[in-house]
């Protein structure tokens, strides 16, 4: 209902006609070719987007989220839906304080902030799930709460991304970094190989080994911010 009502409100915005453009008909291949250009020439997008290729494996753990809880910690019969509602409200919570660092003090500083703290989510999960923590079923739901970051985060990495370009350039840098957010995706399936070598009996340390994994490139991802450009404080570097 809420999505049907969204769609009928957008009858009443108004949106200035552009001057027409004819375009030449542009090929999968043009585009491809068109995002390497832009990573391949303009240094403080290419520096973003290695940040960004580093921290969105942090989705590619997802799954195994509930896998963990379920195996370890005996939550099989555990409704999820408050795990969801949890992760909805870590988003409405850290959205509006990130994004208020942000508009005081640029969104390279925030992505430096999110990632750090997102790096410390597989940690937590696996601490949880070790047992050290009494009842730990009961309080997994705080790992969902911080799992919150993961969208927020993908968020200021685009703001972050728009302050780069001139805003003729936005969609071609927005859909170049969405093309960096997917090449992890290409090597996803060894995370499942990968569990898939440890027998029933010892599967915890290849979690243990893929959640650390992910983690410390989260972690460099961190680190790697520190070498990017603030665009709000100097002019950022476009040179290859």
């Amino acid at each position: 209902g809420g999505f049907v009502l969204a769609a009928l409100l957008l009858a009443g915005l108004y949106e200035p006609l552009d001057e027409h453009i004819a375009t030449p008909r542009r090929t999968p291949q043009h585009h491809f070719s068109s995002a390497w250009q832009v990573y391949r020439h303009d240094r403080s997008f290419r520096r973003a987007a290695n940040v960004g290729m580093l921290f969105i494996g942090s989705i590619l753990l997802f799954p195994h989220y509930r896998w963990l809880a379920s195996e370890q910690l005996d939550t099989a019969n555990v409704d999820m839906v408050w795990w969801v509602i949890a992760q909805n409200l870590g988003v409405g919570f850290f959205s509006p304080i990130f994004g208020t660092i942000a508009d005081r003090h640029g969104n390279r500083i925030v992505m430096r902030l999110e990632i750090f703290f997102g790096a410390l989510v597989p940690l937590l999960a696996l601490f949880i799930a070790s047992g050290i923590v009494p009842n730990g079923g009961d309080w997994y739901w705080i790992v969902f709460a911080f799992l919150g970051l993961v969208p927020v985060t993908m968020k200021t990495i685009f703001n972050y991304t728009l302050e780069l370009a001139d805003e003729s350039e936005h969609p071609r840098y927005l859909s170049t970094m969405r093309i960096s957010f997917a090449v992890p995706f290409i090597v996803s399936p060894l995370a499942g190989l990968l569990l898939d070598v440890f027998p029933d009996d010892a599967k915890f340390v290849g979690v243990c080994l893929l959640f650390g994994t992910v983690s410390l490139l989260m972690f460099i991802g961190g680190l790697l911010t520190f070498r990017m450009a603030e665009p709000r404080h100097r002019p950022v570097d476009t040179t290859e």
